[in-house]
C-alpha cells in the first residue's frame, strides 16, 4: 500500500521559459519540451507582458500537463523574465529555452543521465539553425556552422579548461539554450542576468563556464534556434546593441578584477574582450548620429564620459593598426612589383652568372 506523506518531492529538472508575443512559435516550443522522452520536470513559462494571444495559449497548455506553470509580469526585457523564472525553479537542475526555439525529443534525458552520472555543475552540447526563409539564410550565412563545435572535447573537466580549449579552436559559444546547469551551483554562485539590456548571455556564460569546477561538453545536436524576422539577431545595429556590449564589457572586466586567475584563462579572457571590443566598435560605426545622440542622452554623465573614452580609444587603436596594415600592404604590393619586373629578372640571371664565375674561381 503506498502511503501518501503529504510532501510535495521537487522536480528533477526546470524548463525557464520567458515569453514575450511569440503566439506563432510558441506551441512547437512547448510540444518540444512536452514531447521529452525525461518526464521528470517542470515548465516555468514568464509571460512577460505579451500583448498578443501568447498568454492564451500559456493557459490552454497548463490546463491540459500541470507541469506547465505560468509567472506573468510586467514587460521588462529576457533577462528579467529569466531571473524571476530561475527564482521560481525548484528543480536539482535548470535550462533556459527561448519561446520561440525547440529541442530534440531526448535532450533532457541526455543531459541529466550525464550530469548526474559525472556530477556535473554544467553539460554544454551543440544545436542547429532553422532558418525562417531563404532570405534570412542568405542574410546570416555565418550562423549555420556556429553552433556546432567542429572539434569534440572529452571527458569531465574543469569550465576554465574548457573556456581555453573552446578559444583556442574558436569554438567559444554564450548561447544559454546550450547550457544544462545544476541549479545549486546556479545558486552558490548567484548566477543572474544582467537586467535592462540585450545580449545578456555575454557576461553571464563568461562567469559561468570560468566558476564551474565540473563542466563537458558532448558532441549532440539538442537545441534547435530559430532565426526570424524581427528578433533581436535580424533586426539591424540599435542604440540598445551598443549600450549592452558596452554594459557587458564593464560587467566581466569587473568580473575578473574579483578572481585570481591563471595567465592562460586571462589570455582567453582577453582574446574574448577583444573580439567583444571590435564588435562594439562596428555596431557603434553604423549608428546614425541621432543614435549616438539618444544613446549618450540614456547614460548618466560619468558613463557617457566612460563609454565616448572607451569607444575613441578602440577607434583609435583601430585606426592605427589599420595604418601599419596598410602601409605594410603597399610595402608588399611594391616589393611584389619589382620582382616581377623585367630589370629584376634581369638582375637576378646576371646574379647568377656572377656566382657561377666566382665559384670557378674559387
Amino acid at each position: 500500500m503506498k502511503i501518501n506523506s503529504g510532501v510535495t518531492r521537487n522536480p528533477a529538472i526546470s524548463i525557464v521559459i520567458p515569453v514575450y508575443n511569440v503566439e506563432r512559435y510558441l506551441e512547437e516550443c512547448l510540444d518540444s519540451v512536452l514531447a521529452q522522452t525525461e518526464t521528470d520536470f517542470e515548465v516555468i513559462c514568464v509571460n512577460d507582458g505579451s500583448t498578443d494571444d501568447s498568454r492564451d495559449i500559456l493557459e490552454k497548455y497548463s490546463k491540459s500537463d500541470k507541469r506547465i506553470h505560468i509567472i506573468d509580469k510586467k514587460n521588462g526585457g529576457l533577462s528579467s523574465a529569466r531571473n524571476a523564472g530561475f527564482n521560481a525553479a525548484k528543480g536539482e537542475y535548470l535550462y533556459y529555452l527561448d519561446s520561440d526555439d525547440k529541442i530534440r525529443i531526448d535532450t533532457l534525458q541526455i543531459c541529466k543521465d550525464i550530469s548526474d552520472s559525472e556530477q556535473l555543475d554544467v553539460v554544454y552540447f551543440d544545436g542547429l539553425v532553422i532558418y525562417e526563409s531563404k532570405e534570412l539564410r542568405e542574410l546570416k550565412p555565418n550562423l549555420d556552422d556556429y553552433l556546432s563545435r567542429t572539434k569534440p572535447y572529452y571527458g569531465v573537466t574543469s569550465g576554465s579548461d574548457l573556456f581555453i580549449d573552446n578559444v583556442t579552436n574558436w569554438h567559444y559559444r554564450t548561447s544559454v539554450c546550450m547550457q544544462f546547469c545544476r541549479r545549486r551551483f546556479l545558486i552558490e554562485n548567484t548566477m543572474f542576468f544582467y537586467e535592462g539590456i540585450i545580449m545578456e548571455d555575454i557576461d553571464y556564460s563568461l562567469r559561468l563556464i570560468l566558476l564551474a569546477k565540473r563542466a563537458m561538453h558532448i558532441s549532440e545536436k539538442l537545441f534547435f534556434r530559430r532565426v526570424r524576422y524581427g528578433s533581436i539577431t535580424t533586426s539591424g545595429i540599435s542604440i540598445q546593441e551598443v549600450y549592452s556590449r558596452y554594459i557587458s564589457l564593464k560587467q566581466i572586466q569587473l568580473f575578473f578584477h574579483q578572481y585570481n586567475f591563471s595567465k592562460d584563462i586571462l589570455l582567453s579572457i582577453k582574446e574574448v574582450v577583444r573580439m567583444l571590443q571590435i564588435a562594439l566598435l562596428k555596431a557603434y560605426r553604423k549608428t546614425t548620429e541621432e543614435q549616438k545622440q539618444a544613446l549618450i542622452d540614456m547614460m548618466c554623465i560619468p558613463e557617457a564620459l566612460d563609454f565616448l573614452l572607451i569607444v575613441e580609444s578602440l577607434a583609435e587603436e583601430r585606426s592605427i593598426n589599420y595604418e601599419l596594415r596598410r602601409n605594410l600592404n603597399e610595402k608588399v604590393e611594391i616589393l611584389n612589383s619589382i620582382k616581377s619586373s623585367r630589370s629584376y629578372s634581369f638582375a637576378r640571371k646576371l646574379m647568377q652568372v656572377f656566382t657561377k664565375c666566382k665559384r670557378l674561381i674559387d
